[in-house]
């Protein structure tokens, strides 16, 4: 009798663990009849655009001295045109309009400069400066409007970004006439109408009158010319005192 209930216990044992090996196999056929027969959809990183219908233009300068190269982000959307110091090439770029953030790339170090928050207003057009020396990192922005008949006229707008020094005289001259503006560091003029034509732009001294620079400008109608005075006096030898004339077509 015990011999006989033995031998059930231990047939009754092996059909369990048979049964139960079983439906382990069972359950993992399943699983993975279920994730193979599952349509997942890929993930897909959508790269960020400006809006076609939200934007503003802007012309952004490099006037940083010790920056030789820069890139630009609106909204974390690279722009296209890099910032050369040395071997500028101008267009007007497409920023989100409205409130956003524009940041700017040292292209050498891969360093943010600065994350900086604006406002422009949709389809305007604007130039933006950026100025300073190191890690102090500045920019200006302005509105380019042009004057009434722009066909026939353009404007000009004199800046100083010369860190190392207290002012300079931007001296413009046509024909027979000139006209000047004192202007210490970061600061400019407001828009000077200008006729079509040749004009000339030196940069004096204060203290005596010295002429340090000067540029002739062949002013087209329909621009705005951004009359730069950028590089340093003392502080860095391979980067002088420098008239740069920054402009382009819309």
């Amino acid at each position: 009798m015990n011999i006989i209930n033995s031998t059930e216990f231990v047939l009754n044992r092996i059909s369990y663990l048979v049964n139960h090996r079983l439906l382990i196999i069972v359950l993992s056929l399943s699983v993975l009849m279920v994730m193979n027969s599952c349509n997942c959809v890929p993930e897909i990183s959508t790269p960020k655009i400006i809006a076609p219908d939200n934007y503003s233009n802007a012309l952004l300068i490099n006037a940083i001295s010790d920056r030789e190269i820069l890139s630009a982000e609106s909204d974390e959307i690279p722009l296209l045109v890099k910032l050369s110091y040395s071997e500028p090439d101008y267009h007007y770029q497409k920023l989100n309009a409205g409130n956003s953030y524009l940041r700017l790339i040292d292209e050498t170090s891969k360093m943010s400069l600065f994350n900086l928050p604006i406002e422009l207003e949709k389809f305007e057009y604007y130039s933006i400066v950026f100025f300073g020396f190191g890690n102090s990192v500045k920019a200006l922005i302005f509105k380019d409007i042009l004057p009434n008949n722009s066909e026939s006229k353009s404007g000009l707008r004199f800046i100083n970004t010369v860190f190392d020094s207290d002012k300079f005289i931007f001296r413009l001259k046509q024909n027979s006439e000139q006209t000047d503006y004192n202007l210490s560091f970061r600061s400019y003029t407001d828009i000077i109408q200008q006729n079509t034509s040749t004009c000339v732009v030196e940069i004096l001294n204060t203290s005596d009158g010295e002429v340090l620079l000067s540029q002739n400008i062949n002013v087209a109608g329909g621009r705005i010319y951004n009359v730069i005075l950028k590089g340093t006096l003392h502080t860095t030898a391979n980067k002088p005192l420098t008239i740069e004339i920054a402009a382009a077509d819309r």
